[in-house]
């Protein structure tokens, strides 16, 4: 089964859900039945025993693959990146997220992916 990244953030919230994406991506996991989670799971030593918990509700005694959230992290990437255009040179922000600056000068002309939701 494949977790949804929406579904992961609804149920722990954005940060525990960049966390655990972080460490597992792409991994398949085994997520136990609530009551036999411990403190040693690599879920709970991730993103704590609470977010762990409600994760693990989700899909209890199942083979989970976590997911990448590919676009997510490229959309987080995309939107810091913009900030820091604003004090730094395009040289400056290539170096700081290991890209160009032909993809830097690409990423701060392209409309953010808000702004474009937004629009009437």
């Amino acid at each position: 089964m494949h977790a949804p990244f929406k579904d992961i953030v609804e149920a722990i919230g954005l940060p525990a859900a960049l966390k655990f994406v972080e460490r597992f991506a792409g991994l398949r996991l085994y997520f136990p039945q609530p009551r036999h989670l411990t403190q040693d799971h690599a879920i709970v030593q991730t993103i704590g025993m609470e977010a762990a918990s409600k994760l693990v509700k989700l899909w209890p005694q199942e083979y989970v693959c976590a997911p990448t959230a590919r676009a997510h992290l490229l959309a987080e990437r995309n939107r810091a990146l913009r900030l820091d255009y604003e004090t730094l040179s395009a040289s400056a922000c290539a170096r700081k997220y290991g890209i160009s600056e032909r993809m830097v000068y690409r990423i701060v002309s392209s409309p953010a992916a808000d702004a474009v939701t937004r629009q009437p």
